[in-house]
This record gives structure tokens, C-alpha cells and sequence, in this order.
């Protein structure tokens, strides 16, 4: 876990999701990956880490705070 590694700095936390998606037959994406969807990182990982007591702060971090300093990196 980020809180008791130290890793919180070095981690991004993202996922892969799309709107619309015709390459599975209409219901099948459901069955096979129930949990592709938009808000499965705020619902679900999210709620995960806080459970296991990861911080506020540690989670700002890694969606926050790491994602812009990484993006930014190329502009200075």
C-alpha cells in the first residue's frame, strides 16, 4: 500500500474507460468487464484505499498533485 511504502509521490492513479464502444456485441462488455466504467476509480479504488487507510492528502497526491507535475515536466 502507498501509505506504508512511501510511494504515495511516485504513483499516478488513472483508468481507461470509453463512452461508446462497438467492439463487443451489445451486452457482452458488461458481462466480461463489469467494472469498465467511468467512475470505478472514485467508486471503487478510491473508497478501497481510504478502507485500508490511505490519507486524503496520500490520495490527492496520486491524482492530483502527481499527474500535474508529470505533465508539466516538458514545459519548463
Amino acid at each position: 500500500m502507498p501509505q506504508a511504502e512511501g510511494l504515495a509521490d511516485r504513483m499516478v492513479l488513472s483508468q481507461d474507460a470509453s463512452c461508446h464502444i462497438d467492439w463487443f456485441p451489445q451486452g457482452v462488455r458488461e458481462q466480461v468487464m463489469p467494472n469498465w466504467h467511468h467512475s470505478y476509480l472514485h467508486d471503487t479504488v478510491l473508497h478501497a484505499l481510504r478502507q485500508a487507510g490511505v490519507s486524503e492528502q496520500q490520495i490527492a497526491t496520486m491524482v492530483i498533485d502527481n499527474p500535474c507535475r508529470y505533465f508539466s515536466l516538458g514545459s519548463n
